[in-house]
């Protein structure tokens, strides 16, 4: 307990289980392999994925929306995915995961929007967090609701934090 409460991203664990420190909190996680996931998702459609939870493409009320230009792909991270900005420079999914303090083993078991067109795969939105300008301009929202595989799940998907 005073490694857990005294030291950087220490972590205490069994068999399936670890209490880990994260952000001056300590976080309760059941330990399950890791998902793979490649698959299409449709405007409206809702999947539930092993290990990552809920995810649903909603799209604005009334319906109203441009075409989107390419198909769409969720994915998990595999590496040098990179989010455009509203300043149309790219955000290392690293950053964007430190801005939103999701805990390092949440950020494989993120869902990764995708479009992918003749210009090649351009990642649109990332779990429930941050939207390139490209989905927002079509009112498009990714929502994910995490699979409860921390112990104390918050509604927001990361995790309940317990004071050391």
């Amino acid at each position: 307990l005073r490694q857990l409460r005294e030291g950087g991203g220490a972590e205490l664990g069994g068999d399936g289980w670890a209490l880990t420190r994260y952000r001056d909190a300590v976080f309760a996680r059941v330990l399950v392999p890791q998902p793979s996931v490649d698959m299409a998702l449709r405007v409206g459609e809702e999947l539930d994925i092993p290990g990552v939870g809920r995810v649903t493409l909603e799209e604005p009320a009334g319906g109203a929306r441009p075409p989107h230009g390419g198909a769409l792909r969720l994915r998990l991270r595999r590496g040098g995915e990179a989010l455009e900005t509203v300043t149309g420079r790219h955000r290392a999914l690293k950053s964007v995961f430190q801005e939103y303090a999701v805990p390092p083993w949440w950020r494989a078991r993120v869902p990764l929007l995708f479009v992918e067109d003749d210009a090649g795969s351009e990642l649109v939105a990332v779990g429930s967090f941050a939207a390139s300008p490209r989905l927002q301009r079509q009112g498009l929202r990714l929502r994910w609701t995490p699979a409860p595989i921390v112990a104390g799940a918050a509604p927001d998907g990361i995790g309940e934090a317990h004071p050391d």
